[in-house]
């Protein structure tokens, strides 16, 4: 939800396929006003088509308990399992987003529980704490490596 490098050519595309109606960049946002989107958006489609480093805006919706339709790379696996705590999609194939799209819009069990297991996850494993004890973790074992050498 940034201003970056592809700010200017997605919104040019935009007007030029007349999807001003449809389509709106929002620009930088704050965090308080990133949550607020979650909050009052229905679901998150996470269209990556390469890698991301993480995909740290699909953890965020579902710490918002915003459910989660991603393509399924192996770095976006690590936060989103199919039909636990998302749904993916296969990268590239706009066919099987329509139809995961479709799925949880027809599915409101399925909908509620991708909610409720998501949000259990990131509360569960992407806390301060847990973090913090990862980095101090990564750092011992560097350390105790570096002085084995």
């Amino acid at each position: 939800m940034g201003e970056g490098s592809q700010f200017k050519t997605i919104n040019k595309a935009i007007i030029k396929h007349k999807l001003t109606g449809k389509i709106r960049l929002h620009g930088f946002k704050n965090t308080q006003e990133i949550n607020s989107f979650y909050t009052n958006a229905y679901l998150l489609v996470f269209p990556t088509i390469r890698g991301e480093l993480f995909g740290l805006v699909g953890i965020e919706a579902q710490a918002c308990k915003l459910p989660v339709i991603a393509s399924d790379l192996t770095v976006v696996r690590e936060w989103c399992e199919d039909k636990k705590t998302g749904l993916l999609f296969k990268n590239n194939n706009i066919k099987d987003l329509e139809s995961k799209i479709s799925t949880l819009l027809n599915d409101s069990t399925l909908y509620r529980q991708l909610q409720l297991d998501a949000h259990e996850f990131v509360a569960d494993r992407f806390t301060e704490k847990k973090a913090l004890n990862y980095l101090l973790q990564v750092y011992t074992n560097t350390l105790k490596q570096y002085h084995n050498i």
